[in-house]
């Protein structure tokens, strides 16, 4: 529903929260005028179905709207597909992508497709099942809580995903230390519910979010293991950081699957500094859904667009701040004033996180060119982290980069004191 007041419109306007259910019907807007969906997402469907088990790597910028675009596709495929079991889940609901391994994703995925099979009332032979109970047995054995109440392979992977996995790092560990030298087993298991949910007249496709929320370390081990994760005989979708798109490691790692998506975000700057219109409007359509136009100026609006460097989440959240700003000050609509102050905090954010001189060089240089290719080495090393962390921002069309309009703001105070 569309906020009616300030006090509303800080609900709606939550950077935390993934547009899904009824939300993607009331709020979700078009990333291109004039058309139906993205060209990326386009690219996307195609490439899921254009070969059997398809392993798909996807990516974009944090907070570029993935999230939202993968529930949104995988609704449309839920209502145009009717022979696909699309089993989707997000790794931080049941996994903690700060200590987030190969075969972690594995088992989370082989808990993921029984639970859906299990749901929509495939029916597992009976052996597989069996099969599969031993081998969670085996592999949880350590684990008390588990090892205790043999009740059903349905109970055993809930008591580990829903009350243990995530949340205690000795759990994991544990399970690992058993997993590992039986990984290949897992795999079989994996392809052995395949099979079934295939004899009952269906194709699986997986699709895995939230990976991309993990530091650029633990990603580049992660997908370190393409071999191992593109193993399992269904399609499957995984979300990768832009941070390790850009790794050096990455020559690698994309051999291992057929296909690397990356989600644009929405160029509301030219390269010459101007704002794009397209840009401008589709950010102002978002607002209008989720707001009164009324309580919010015009140019407050056009400066929030313009400080989200394109990332919807950055818009989002500036939009919230803002909010909170004009209600501070005891206004009933948010003026450019409010937008500027919220987005002084959001520079501070960028303070912290920027320490290094190097840091700053490859900034300037990035803006001064609009590329990231830079011929010194050390300064070319803090581009990935610099994508990472949202502080250059890549455009699609004739690719080019750029500095995040906040952080822009803070190389220019640094230089008007250096003057």
């Amino acid at each position: 529903m569309q906020a009616q007041t300030l006090k509303d419109a800080i609900r709606v306007f939550d950077p935390r929260k993934t547009l899904d259910g009824e939300d993607l019907n009331e709020y979700h807007t078009n990333r291109i005028p004039n058309r139906k969906e993205d060209p990326a997402i386009t690219k996307l469907k195609t490439q899921l179905f254009g070969a059997d088990a398809q392993k798909i790597l996807f990516s974009g910028h944090r907070g570029c709207g993935k999230s939202t675009e993968l529930n949104k596709l995988a609704l449309d495929l839920e209502e145009s597909c009717q022979n696909l079991l699309i089993v989707k889940y997000n790794v931080t609901d049941v996994l903690d992508v700060f200590d987030l391994d190969y075969s972690d994703v594995l088992f989370s995925l082989a808990y993921q497709l029984y639970h859906k099979a299990e749901t929509i009332g495939v029916t597992i032979d009976k052996a597989v099942v069996n099969a599969i109970e031993e081998f969670v047995g085996d592999v949880t054995r350590d684990v008390e809580e588990i090892k205790e109440k043999r009740a059903g392979l349905g109970v055993m992977f809930q008591k580990l995903f829903v009350g243990k996995y995530q949340q205690e790092r000795l759990t994991r560990k544990t399970v690992r230390k058993q997993l590992k030298p039986r990984i290949s087993r897992l795999i079989e298991l994996i392809n052995s519910m395949v099979v079934q949910i295939k004899l009952a007249g269906y194709d699986a496709l997986i699709i895995i979010d939230g990976i991309d929320n993990s530091p650029l370390d633990i990603g580049k081990n992660l997908y370190g293991f393409g071999p191992v994760l593109s193993m399992p005989d269904c399609t499957i979708l995984y979300t990768i950081p832009i941070s390790v798109v850009y790794s050096s490691e990455f020559t690698v790692i994309q051999q291992s699957f057929d296909k690397t998506v990356i989600l644009p975000n929405i160029t509301v700057t030219d390269p010459d500094g101007t704002q794009n219109e397209d840009g401008v409007s589709i950010f102002s359509s978002l607002s209008e859904r989720r707001m009164r136009p009324d309580l919010i100026e015009e140019d407050a609006l056009r400066y929030a667009i313009r400080m989200s460097a394109g990332i919807t989440r950055e818009f989002v959240r500036t939009i919230k701040d803002s909010c909170v700003e004009a209600i501070v000050r005891g206004g009933d609509r948010i003026t450019c004033d409010d937008v500027k102050r919220a987005v002084a905090d959001r520079k501070n954010d960028f303070k912290r996180m920027l320490s290094k001189k190097t840091q700053y060089v490859a900034l300037k240089e990035v803006h001064n060119t609009k590329s990231i290719y830079i011929n010194d080495e050390d300064i070319r090393a803090e581009i990935p982290g610099l994508l990472h962390n949202l502080s250059i921002v890549e455009y699609n069309g004739d690719i080019w980069w750029d500095v995040h309009p906040v952080v822009l703001s803070i190389l220019e105070s640094m230089d008007d004191h250096v003057r």
